[in-house]
């Protein structure tokens, strides 16, 4: 009987420990959508620096047009290319003077960086209008 309630609380903590991999698995499965996982993690993590008001390296993410507008060294997203993509690169890499991006604040996470991959791999789409438009407060 000992044995068995031994199996059942090892089983448990497989279980506990395998959920959140299960979970983040399953969001990053399908298409991704651009409102629901996209826009928070562009909100949260870079509009901080990057929002029309405050522009770190004249990068506005405001909006579609403005996010897909290229810098001096070209386009910021390319569609279908993460490893072409800034957007996708300059969050794990280094800039001038600052060790990573963001700045300031908590640096995207594997599953986050992993959804925005997805995402440019699908073709970055992301809405005109002001459905597309973006705000710190999530509005």
């Amino acid at each position: 009987m000992q044995h068995l309630l031994r199996n059942k609380i090892k089983y448990f903590f497989v279980l506990i420990i395998l959920l959140p991999a299960a979970v983040q698995e399953a969001a990053l499965a399908g298409t991704v959508d651009f409102r629901s996982q996209i826009a928070p993690i562009l909100a949260m993590r870079c509009l901080p620096c990057h929002d029309g008001k405050f522009m770190m390296g004249l990068y506005n993410l405001t909006d579609r047009r403005t996010a897909f507008q290229p810098g001096a060294s070209g386009p910021r997203i390319v569609p279908g290319y993460p490893d072409k993509s800034p957007l996708f690169l300059n969050p794990g890499s280094t800039h001038k003077s600052v060790i990573s991006m963001p700045p300031v604040g908590n640096r995207l996470t594997n599953p986050e960086l992993a959804i925005l991959r997805r995402w440019i791999v699908q073709g970055a789409a992301w809405p005109e209008g002001q459905t597309g438009v973006l705000s710190r407060n999530g509005d």
